[in-house]
């Protein structure tokens, strides 16, 4: 997984809930142009993803696995 699948999949839940990004950025109190370049940026950070995450009424859920024993860690 990689940070631009992260940020497809907020594209998606943004096209699903049938809201704009202008709509997204106005409840993040920014510009829908800065909210774009968010959302196109490869490297964005993990503050700003659950900004952008929580404006569009959403949860995340992470799950770390340990590939050498599959022991997994979620983050709550």
């Amino acid at each position: 997984m990689t940070s631009q699948d992260i940020i497809h999949t907020i594209n998606t839940v943004i096209q699903i809930q049938d809201v704009s990004v202008a709509s997204v950025a106005r409840r993040l109190k920014k510009s829908s142009q800065a909210l774009n370049q968010q959302l196109n940026n490869n490297d964005i950070k993990v503050s700003k993803l659950l900004e952008i995450i929580e404006a569009i009424h959403c949860d995340i859920t992470i799950t770390i696995t340990d590939r050498a024993t599959g022991q997994e860690y979620k983050i709550d």
